[in-house]
């Protein structure tokens, strides 16, 4: 693939995904607004419509699971780049416990007919300030969340956004559009970059094979030198997140009947189960062929996509020299 080709792959994967959200957003307010239905329509449709995804069609089984099993990591091939194949399968049970005794949780919760944590904890406790510690909580999540995997996904696609005002640019537009649209656009949105996310990890994985024999052997794990392969220490962050900051019970509860909801979930799992697993093989392959031809990690994802079949010495010395200064990972956070 040429130098433009990869260019126009990356415009695309950046571009076409908002613009199809912009799109939606746009039609469904003008549908609203034709019909006088939804957010043009009574208070009762308008809080459905924001907080659990209006109508039925977006309330199904299929996007529910793709919206629960992608609230786990926002890009899991990125995440096993910069792990042991130990510590992403340690995530990965971690994250199955953690989730299905969430599950129990919203499940009971559900059943009493509380449309939000928020709204139990009030119920439950009938005390303001528990209620305002738990929104500080989850205001205070949400930055952990954004320091924690803003890093890796910015040291991963330097060749795309080169600079951490660039991310935080395209990063705000989603919000600002989610947060406008309500979980109707979210849910679409969710469901339009999955379908992207599938799309680049085809293209990957046909690159990959183009590049030659996936040697998985001389891949090495890093040392456990601070037992972060125990799956214990993915639960208790990742129960947390999913209890107190993640919209998870949101989803749950958004499904039409007891029977949806499990269903989404169960579903869910199973995609984000596929998914972890195709990272970390997909991430292996790019671990390899960086190694083969001795590429930084900040190139392995444009080295492959611009020769698949390998660079030569010169483009070798080509795809170095444009190496940032740093190593680091938290350096590409302040780059400019």
């Amino acid at each position: 693939m040429s130098e433009t080709g990869v260019g126009l792959v990356s415009i695309a994967v950046t571009v076409l995904p908002l613009v199809v959200i912009i799109l939606f957003v746009v039609c469904s307010y003008l549908h609203d607004s034709l019909h006088g239905t939804g957010l043009s329509g009574s208070k009762v449709e308008v809080v459905e419509q924001l907080l659990f995804g209006g109508s039925d069609y977006l309330r199904n089984v299929v996007v529910l699971a793709i919206t629960i099993s992608q609230i786990f990591s926002p890009n899991l091939l990125l995440e096993s780049m910069y792990v042991s194949r130990l510590q992403a399968i340690s995530l990965i049970l971690g994250r199955t416990v953690s989730f299905a005794l969430c599950v129990f949780f919203w499940n009971r919760i559900s059943s009493m007919g509380f449309q939000s944590i928020g709204a139990y904890l009030m119920h439950r406790y009938e005390n303001p300030y528990i209620l305002a510690l738990y929104y500080i909580n989850s205001l205070m999540g949400s930055f952990y969340l954004y320091h924690i995997y803003a890093g890796p996904i910015i040291f991963g696609t330097v060749e795309q956004f080169s600079t951490s005002r660039a991310f935080f640019l395209v990063l705000t537009g989603y919000i600002s559009i989610c947060s406008f649209g309500g979980m109707r656009t979210t849910l679409f949105t969710v469901s339009v970059l999955w379908v992207m996310e599938y799309v680049g990890k085809a293209m990957l994985i046909k690159h990959a094979y183009a590049a030659g024999k996936v040697d998985l052997e001389n891949i090495t794990a890093e040392n456990d030198v601070c037992m972060s392969s125990n799956p214990l220490n993915s639960f208790v962050g990742s129960f947390c997140l999913l209890m107190a900051v993640q919209p998870g019970y949101t989803v749950f509860h958004a499904a039409e009947s007891p029977l949806t909801s499990k269903i989404s979930m169960a579903v869910g799992l199973l995609l984000f189960w596929l998914n972890s697993v195709g990272s970390i093989f997909s991430a292996n392959a790019l671990k390899t062929f960086g190694q083969k031809h001795n590429l930084s990690g900040t190139r392995w994802i444009y080295g492959l996509l611009r020769f698949a079949s390998g660079p030569s010495a010169k483009e070798r010395a080509l795809l170095q020299d444009q190496i940032l200064e740093t190593q680091d990972i938290s350096g590409y956070l302040h780059e400019s």
